[in-house]
């Protein structure tokens, strides 16, 4: 999609300083730097995050299991 842009951009700089339009472009690739950064960032905590795994919801469900048991 950058890429489009860039190509839109070309087409547009007749119509606008080209100064202008190159630090537009170049805010727009350190914006989609920081997105894909984000992304990676959001990936590596849901990999590591612990409920992730089945393990805490099956000790949930057996604690509740004895909680039951134990009431009866």
């Amino acid at each position: 999609m950058l890429e489009e842009v860039e190509l839109l951009a070309d087409d547009a700089s007749t119509y606008v300083e080209t100064g202008v339009m190159k630090a537009a472009l170049k805010d727009l690739h350190f914006q989609q730097a920081s997105v894909q950064m984000a992304i990676a960032q959001l990936e590596q905590m849901k990999a590591r995050s612990p409920w992730a795994t089945p393990w805490p919801w099956i000790t949930i469900m057996a604690l509740a299991l004895i909680i039951a048991q134990a009431l009866r």
